[in-house]
């Protein structure tokens, strides 16, 4: 058997497969005896060599490779395949991908058996769902957890990391303690969104740069929309290929006259926001 938890969003895939190794233990394994865990980057012969391996203590054994299958050729896949379905229920490869085995790769798993756990970037609604269903795990108030998954845009890992310093000091923290940096995207993608109250969030924004940040990332939604976007970071790829905007090149030309009108001292203060 293998199971693959796969990314984009690297923090729901892990935990996934440490709900999954806690579980085998919890049944299978309780002394820890027969879970082990390998650099999936060493390859095919490694793990079989663990795979081989039996043990004196339990029935069962789960092998982590996280990996494993990002440069695994298909002639290899078959292989590992063939060795799992020798050991029938007796053996469990568990890896984490960050990018989902093509199409080719996941037909020949399935005879391991395979299981595939797919977790894609989460927007809106249903990223608001899962910070507020984490919140509440870590006791921290629904109000904030709506002012971090509109901060987080998506990005579980710093989501989770903003809910975990609300529940350690509720009140030593606020949601404007984050980084500029992650406070200035935020902005920006409200601004490149036109999400509901998206000028209410830049008016209150205190810092400068929202409306530049916003104007690179119409850039790069544009050339990855055009198939120019080689150079544009994997994750702000992902997220901004999930984002639906009303009209792209409109609004790009709108934050080009603003960004000049505020660099060239036509503008001053906040009056640059009144021409978005």
């Amino acid at each position: 058997m293998i199971i693959v938890c796969s990314g984009p969003d690297t923090y729901r895939a892990r935990e996934k497969a440490r709900e999954l190794v806690a579980a085998f233990r919890e049944k299978h394994d309780p002394n820890g005896l027969a879970t082990d865990t390998v650099d999936g980057s060493e390859g095919l012969p490694v793990l079989l060599s663990r795979l081989a391996g039996g043990s004196l203590f339990a029935k069962k054994k789960l092998i982590r490779a996280d990996g494993c299958l990002e440069k695994m050729k298909i002639a290899d896949v078959r292989i590992l395949v063939a060795k799992l379905e020798t050991d029938k229920d007796a053996s469990i490869v568990l890896t984490v991908e960050e990018e989902a085995p093509n199409a080719k790769t996941l037909e020949a798993l399935k005879a391991a058996p395979l299981f595939h756990y797919p977790f894609e970037l989460q927007t809106g609604t249903a990223f608001r769902t899962w910070v507020r269903t984490e919140a509440k795990r870590l006791q921290v108030a629904d109000e904030t957890a709506d002012a971090i998954a509109v901060m987080a845009e998506g990005d579980a890992w710093l989501a989770i990391r903003e809910l975990e310093k609300q529940g350690a000091h509720p009140h030593e923290l606020s949601t404007t303690g984050v980084s500029s940096e992650a406070t200035v995207f935020s902005i920006a993608d409200a601004v490149l969104s036109e999400r509901t109250k998206w000028r209410s969030e830049l008016d209150n924004f205190v810092e400068d740069g929202a409306v530049s940040v916003a104007l690179g990332q119409t850039r790069s939604y544009l050339e990855i929309r055009d198939g120019f976007g080689d150079t544009v970071h994997p994750y702000v790829a992902r997220k901004l290929r999930s984002m639906i905007l009303k009209n792209p090149n409109k609004r790009f030309a709108t934050l080009i006259k603003t960004f000049i009108a505020s660099r060239s001292g036509l503008t001053s203060g906040k009056e640059p926001q009144t021409l978005l």
